[in-house]
């Protein structure tokens, strides 16, 4: 059972984003979805084709959910520090 659960804690870290992660996905995101939906509107509209504009904003959110979606180190870099538990309460 300890090693069980011994797997699932190390499973959850390594799928953990801390705050500067998640504030760094945001920045991402927020600079690839408006890129992507500007550049999709300004071609579609040069070429008179919705599909065109669809399939870059798809393609936007494509590349964007590979960037922000995983846990890659890039957004592991600032571990939480936990407090120690305190005895008083415990018992």
């Amino acid at each position: 059972m300890e090693t069980l659960k011994a797997k699932l804690i190390n499973m959850y870290e390594e799928c953990s984003m801390d705050f500067e992660g998640q504030k760094l996905a945001e920045r991402i995101m927020n600079i690839i979805l408006p890129f992507c939906c500007v550049v999709g509107f300004i071609l579609g509209y040069i070429m008179e084709q919705l599909s065109i504009s669809v399939g870059m904003v798809l393609a936007g959110l494509m590349v964007c959910m590979a960037m922000v979606l995983p846990p890659w180190p890039m957004y592991r870099k600032h571990p939480l520090k936990w407090q120690k538990p305190d005895k008083a309460h415990n018992e």
